[in-house]
C-alpha cells in the first residue's frame, strides 16, 4: 500500500467547485488599489535610490577628505623627522 502525506483526499464527483467572476466594480477597485500598492513602491524606490546616491556621495567626500589629511600628516611627519634631524646635528657641535 502507498500513502502520499502530501496530496488531499479526492473530491467526490458530485461536488463541482463554482467558478465566478468578479463583477466590473470590484476587479476596478481592486486594479485601482494594485496600481495605488505599485506607485507607492515606485515612489520608495525612488526615494531609496536618491538616499543611495547622496551616501555614495557623501562616502567618496569622506575619502578624498581623508586621503588630503593623511598626505598633510606625513608631509608634516617629515618636516619634523628632517628638523630634529637639524636640531640633533646642532647639538652635536
Amino acid at each position: 500500500m502507498l500513502f502520499f502525506l502530501c496530496s488531499r483526499p479526492p473530491r467526490p464527483s458530485s461536488v463541482s467547485r463554482r467558478t465566478r467572476s468578479a463583477s466590473p466594480a470590484v476587479m476596478e477597485s481592486t486594479l485601482t488599489a494594485v496600481q495605488a500598492a505599485l506607485n507607492r513602491r515606485q515612489l520608495q524606490v525612488h526615494g531609496l535610490r536618491a538616499k543611495l546616491a547622496n551616501s555614495e556621495q557623501a562616502s567618496e567626500h569622506a575619502r578624498k577628505t581623508a586621503r588630503a589629511k593623511a598626505e598633510a600628516l606625513d608631509a608634516a611627519e617629515r618636516r619634523l623627522e628632517a628638523e630634529r634631524s637639524a636640531a640633533d646635528a646642532l647639538r652635536v657641535r
